[in-house]
């Protein structure tokens, strides 16, 4: 995806005047049209040469890998499409209820030679198929329009359908949503490919009843709160896992620790201060030593669910790599039959060339031995011979010659006559 041109801005469009954004990510220069830059802050930002959101975006990339599905809801101009794409290698199913944005997108698609990876909707997502009306937001962010589905809507009206019928049977490694409000309805419509797939989810929850609906919605389906990012808050919901487990074990520790640590000190304090009955400060020793011990043994614990916690996510992404080579491998030995099967075939061909070359050789043998044949025939036939000596006796010297060979030829046919 490399490309020599300069980071940053304008840059005409092919076929037309709209300004194009020209990025660099993770080694990758790509282009992104911007046909509001004028406008809209976001696609002015870009046009600078900024990717947007790049934090989350990186974040996003460290857990991808080249070829995974990922799903863009609220894919706007493109920025975060055009990104996993190009800089990762992800392929890429975009959704955008705005018509004319989708078909920007599609454009940058084919402008950075990834129309085969990138997969565009004009359409928003909701809980079910039917139709949406598109509310205008801030002239200046585009990204603030929403989706209304109310009966008493009134505006452009844009088709609606399911993640979960868009993606199909395919697998999805990762569904971001960013659909100012509509995240519930977006989800509602996506449970079938959640349960399959358990995709990592960025959902944009605005305000704290968004991320309430959110949780509520992806805490039955086996989900957690990882991660935070961005000015808008962009929340990262990962699937419980073994380490999801440990991690929970571990923060039991934690607690447990804290616990003793505060008996040890209040311990301590105790004996500096002399408070107690006579003979309590053997016992109060012995209680310390032991809520130490217990510290330092839970200090251990936390240590030894650190390093398996570590171990564990370490064995995950070598796995992770082993399956990426087993893929390639695979599909290495497709192409390798593929070429095997093709090389066959062509060496059929040439076998069955090579026999029909043979028959027409024998077929052409037969013809000279017959021509052959034909020739001795008519070379010993008297009437070549006669023409023979006829066509020596132009030439006197040919006329003594040929006159003893027609004589010797005419008693021949005389002799031939009377038997």
């Amino acid at each position: 995806m490399s490309r020599p041109t300069p980071r940053g801005g304008p840059m005409p469009t092919p076929g037309s005047d709209e300004p194009v954004a020209r990025l660099l990510a993770r080694g990758s220069e790509y282009s992104v049209i911007v046909p509001d830059a004028g406008e809209d802050y976001i696609q002015g930002m870009v046009l600078e040469g900024t990717v947007y959101e790049s934090a989350m975006l990186e974040k996003m990339a460290e857990a991808l890998s080249p070829g995974d599905v990922v799903v863009d809801v609220g894919a706007n101009v493109g920025n975060h499409t055009l990104f996993l794409a190009c800089a990762v290698g992800a392929r890429v199913i975009a959704v955008e209820p705005d018509a004319r944005l989708a078909d920007a997108v599609r454009r940058s698609a084919a402008l950075n030679g990834v129309e085969d990876a990138v997969e565009v909707h004009a359409c928003a997502a909701g809980a079910g198929e039917g139709e949406a009306v598109l509310r205008e937001g801030d002239p200046a962010n585009l990204g603030t329009r929403s989706i209304d589905r109310s009966p008493e809507a009134e505006g452009d009206r844009v088709p609606v359908r399911t993640v979960d019928e868009i993606v199909g049977s395919r697998l999805v490694a990762m569904l971001k949503v960013d659909v100012e409000g509509f995240e519930a309805h977006v989800l509602d419509g996506a449970r079938r490919t959640l349960r399959r797939s358990q995709p990592l989810l960025w959902i944009e929850c605005l305000d704290e009843p968004a991320y309430e609906a959110a949780v509520e919605r992806l805490r039955p389906l086996g989900y957690r709160v990882a991660d935070v990012e961005n000015s808008s808050p962009t929340v990262l919901f990962v699937p419980r896992s073994a380490d999801e487990r440990q991690e929970a074990g571990m923060d039991a520790v934690m607690r447990r620790m804290y616990a003793e640590r505060s008996t040890a000190l209040s311990l301590r304090e105790r004996l500096r201060a002399g408070d107690g009955e006579p003979g309590e400060g053997a016992e109060m020793r012995a209680d310390l030593a032991e809520a130490e011990a217990d510290r330092d043994a839970a200090r251990r614990r936390v240590e030894e669910l650190e390093a398996l916690v570590a171990r564990n996510r370490e064995d995950f992404r070598v796995l992770r790599g082993f399956v990426a080579e087993a893929e390639d491998r695979i599909w290495n030995q497709r192409d390798a039959q593929s070429e095997r099967e093709a090389a066959q075939e062509r060496l059929q061909e040439m076998e069955d060339a090579l026999e029909r070359l043979a028959v027409e050789k024998e077929s052409a043998l037969q013809a000279v031995q017959q021509t052959r044949a034909t020739l001795r025939h008519v070379r010993s036939s008297r009437t070549f011979q006669a023409g023979k000596a006829l066509r020596e006796a132009q030439s006197l010297t040919g006329v003594r010659r040929a006159v003893p060979r027609l004589i010797s030829i005419i008693r021949a046919d005389k002799k031939g006559g009377q038997a």
